[in-house]
């Protein structure tokens, strides 16, 4: 058995706009001896797999996602910010959680079981977010920026520390514009005007 090295994941790539970028960096340099940005490759976890995992449990994911149908075109970020993580320690852009992703996650883990590929349950608990840069335990995280929507770019298969597939992602038709979604996610969270 060959073991690969690292965590072992499936994300969502995202570009993240460019007003965040610039208050993570402001956010960071009031700190910097403590806090660190960590935007080099921004994306949304979809399931934690696990850490130094076999080599054919990597060869499975690729095939769940090779066989995966369901499909995710665009996250909404809420505009709230917090920390996270076992130290929280993490800063992280909070995700809405839409149908739409909450039905490819669910898609997403399915076709791991399929493929008897089980994910790390510590991290069951489904908190959608992007991380944006470490910093002390219970930092007080950014304020609140408006919501946006972000394009998701591409679904990864992380594969330890070394290795990961890249999948292009082929939009559905939306049922709903970007900007009606946008509009009843606001209205929702009483942001409308």
């Amino acid at each position: 058995m060959m073991m690969i090295p690292g965590g072992h994941a499936i994300m969502l790539a995202v570009d993240l706009p460019e007003e965040m970028l610039q208050a993570t960096e402001d956010w960071v340099a009031r700190d910097r001896g403590y806090r660190s940005v960590t935007l080099d490759k921004p994306h949304l976890t979809v399931t934690f797999v696990g850490h130094n995992l076999d080599h054919e449990i990597g060869e499975a994911m690729e095939l769940a996602a090779d066989e995966l149908s369901h499909q995710v075109d665009h996250l909404i970020l809420t505009g709230r910010t917090t920390m996270l993580g076992f130290r929280k320690d993490h800063l992280v852009a909070l995700v809405e959680p839409t149908d739409e992703l909450l039905t490819f996650r669910g898609a997403v883990l399915e076709m791991l079981l399929k493929h008897d590929v089980r994910p790390n349950m510590q991290f069951a608990n489904f908190t959608p977010h992007v991380s944006l840069a470490m910093g002390r335990r219970f930092d007080e995280p950014m304020k609140i920026m408006k919501p946006t929507i972000l394009s998701v770019k591409s679904m990864i298969v992380k594969l330890g520390d070394e290795r990961s597939a890249v999948y292009e992602l082929v939009p559905d038709e939306p049922e709903m514009s970007l900007a009606e979604e946008l509009a009843e996610g606001s209205a929702d969270m009483g942001l409308a005007e």
